[in-house]
């Protein structure tokens, strides 16, 4: 399907995954974020792992606020086995900057809609096949 057209829901009160089994995230370091694995994943090779990052706002004079835009940063690494039966892993960064400002009902906005542009049907084809059309 085309992005072009392509609809999501503004004013979301939720965005929720439904099925599918429950995991556990575990702390295993804390070196510049958090880094946290899924509790099922026994086998280094193919472990799942998301790193959350903080970076406070920055002072700017150019800003009303006198601030920069504090950033939000989580990396997802999931490892699939290829052909060659080596683990490549699929890399996914999410990254949100914002106001000092901002409200928690805007962050949440902001959320319900990033989450629908992830897992909205419309856009499979963008993500497997890289079609911006």
């Amino acid at each position: 399907m085309s992005i072009d057209n392509a609809t999501i829901k503004t004013g979301a009160t939720t965005v929720a995954a439904t099925g599918g089994d429950d995991q556990i995230l575990s702390k295993v370091s804390g070196e510049n974020g958090i880094t946290v694995v899924f509790d099922g994943d026994s086998v280094f090779a193919s472990r799942r792992t998301v790193h959350f990052r903080y970076t406070d706002p920055p002072i700017s004079g150019s800003s009303a606020t006198g601030y920069g835009k504090a950033k939000r940063t989580f990396t997802l690494r999931y490892p699939e086995e290829v052909s060659t039966g080596v683990f490549e892993p699929i890399i996914v960064d999410v990254s949100i900057r914002s106001n000092s400002t901002t409200t928690a009902a805007i962050m949440q906005a902001v959320r319900n809609v990033v989450a629908q542009l992830i897992i909205d049907t419309e856009f499979d084809d963008f993500y497997e096949l890289g079609d911006i059309s």
